[in-house]
């Protein structure tokens, strides 16, 4: 029975004791390359635990073999070793300084107290280059309606030919030659002004001048 018992121990211990084995503490120090100062807060990482270098750069880790240790710092490359029994158990790690390149600029003096006041009151709000964009699509738009106008011949149009060649109306009148009942007179008895729409000169000084500004409606006249 105690023979039972002791293999029984042996078989619930011994994967313990193998893994226990192979766990390691790995322990050293990080330097500049360089200077050989010492990197303070740089971060380590095993597949156990992350730790970071104190202020003399020094850490304790705990990995097993076979395991990564990764050394990472914003000023420095990064870097790895791998734990084996080879290793020594203090290791010194030396990280490369990190190169950033920056672009090419241009140092000045300060400028003048005036100088700077006028550069801020110069300065075109995002509001006013917003305003100047919708007048310019204005006037391209204006443009381009100009541009695809063509007279319109219409029966407003011969309205207003027979009316007047000014383009007023006549509402309402004490003469009898103006007003409502003069333009249906001269709708029913006066003759068009345009015979038929065959393409040919057209005279501008009873034809209604719409491209001029198409935009404005013709005033209304009451007598």
């Amino acid at each position: 029975m105690e023979k039972i018992s002791t293999v029984c121990f042996l078989i619930v211990i011994l994967p313990f004791w193998a893994v226990a084995q192979e766990d390691v503490t790995v322990k050293g120090k990080v330097i500049d390359r360089a200077t050989m100062a010492p990197i303070p807060v740089v971060r380590i990482s095993s597949s156990f635990q992350r730790v970071s270098t104190n202020d003399q750069g020094e850490f304790t880790i705990q990995a097993k073999k076979g395991d990564t240790l990764t050394f990472v710092h914003l000023s420095y490359q990064t870097h790895s070793i791998v734990v084996s029994e080879e290793n020594s158990p203090f290791q010194m790690v030396q990280l490369t300084e990190r190169t950033l390149e920056m672009q090419e600029f241009e140092v000045t003096e300060m400028p003048s107290e005036q100088t700077f006041k006028e550069a801020i009151l110069n300065t075109t709000g995002k509001h006013a280059m917003e305003s100047n964009m919708m007048q310019r699509n204005i006037s391209t738009i204006m443009i381009i309606k100009d541009l695809g106008y063509h007279y319109d011949y219409s029966s407003y149009d011969m309205l207003l030919k027979n009316i007047n060649p000014n383009g007023g109306v006549t509402l309402f009148s004490n003469n009898p030659s103006m007003g409502i009942v003069s333009v249906f007179k001269r709708l029913l008895g006066g003759k068009p002004q345009l015979s038929d729409l065959s393409p040919g000169p057209v005279d501008r000084g009873i034809t209604r001048p719409l491209w001029r500004n198409p935009l404005k409606s013709d005033p209304v006249k009451i007598e």
